[in-house]
């Protein structure tokens, strides 16, 4: 099972609020095992939001040191804070020789990286693959260097057909 091998990390999505957690809701519902460690909830205070990564990066750890199947550690995140909290999870995940897929949810991408681009970049280039929504986007992040650039659209859960009687 090709799915044995990675592990996902993002946010809770337990209840989706936002573009992460609902796609991470999604693949819960058909990936099988899905392995998964998160980092942050959007409803906690700043203290708890804090101790929610710690232990989200002690996790990490754990299961990347105790399943020996994990190859992929697929990481989902956006820009802002997100972006640096993730960047802590592809810096344990690579310091453990796995492969890491950094999939870029955030619309504001571009401007967050204006910001502090060469420290964004070095973050960006330890990814083994990029995954983005759009055409659009995997130029950009080809023309930052990135590697293994690739498109992949937000998923949807399996569609639930009525059926409608007809007269």
């Amino acid at each position: 099972n090709v799915f044995n091998r990675v592990l996902y990390v993002g946010m809770d999505y337990k209840v989706p609020k936002g573009g992460i957690a609902s796609v991470l809701n999604t693949y819960s519902s058909f990936i099988r095992p899905f392995k998964f460690v998160r980092t942050h909830a959007s409803e906690l205070n700043r203290i708890q939001k804090i101790w929610y990564a710690l232990s989200g990066y002690a996790m990490l750890v754990w299961k990347l040191m105790t399943d020996r199947d994990i190859e992929i550690v697929h990481i989902h995140s956006a820009s802002n804070s997100s972006f640096w909290r993730k960047s802590y999870a592809i810096r344990i995940a690579k310091g453990m020789g796995k492969k890491v897929i950094f999939h870029c949810h955030g619309g504001g991408f571009k401007e967050f990286r204006e910001e502090t681009p060469q420290r964004v970049d070095k973050i960006l280039h330890m990814a083994d693959c990029v995954v983005c929504l759009s055409e659009e986007w995997k130029e950009y992040f080809e023309s930052l260097g990135c590697k293994n650039v690739t498109i992949v659209k937000n998923v949807i859960g399996e569609p639930k057909l009525l059926h409608i009687k007809k007269d």
